[in-house]
């Protein structure tokens, strides 16, 4: 069953196993970025790094999923941006 969990910093989105749906992201006072990673910050780039300009939106779906083996983790740059990821375990 698909989940979903908004953050605005860096952080776990899930601490166990899981597959990445998707990833939204919406810059807020400047330019943002998010990467997502499997375990943990120090972990492997699962995805490439998605970048939006001030006040700007993106999203990408990822039709297979992206299979993380440990856990789900968020690296997020830029001032006041949303990032919503789509996953199941």
């Amino acid at each position: 069953q698909g989940k979903s969990l908004v953050i605005t910093a860096s952080g776990t989105i899930s601490a166990k196993a899981a597959r990445i749906l998707g990833v939204a992201i919406k810059a807020g006072a400047d330019a943002a970025t998010v990467k997502l990673m499997d375990g943990g910050a120090g972990g492997t780039q699962k995805t490439a790094t998605l970048p939006v300009g001030i006040g700007n939106f993106d999203y990408i779906e990822f039709t297979n999923g992206i299979q993380c083996a440990t856990s789900i983790y968020a690296t997020i740059t830029g001032t006041t941006p949303e990032v919503m990821v789509m996953f199941e375990d």
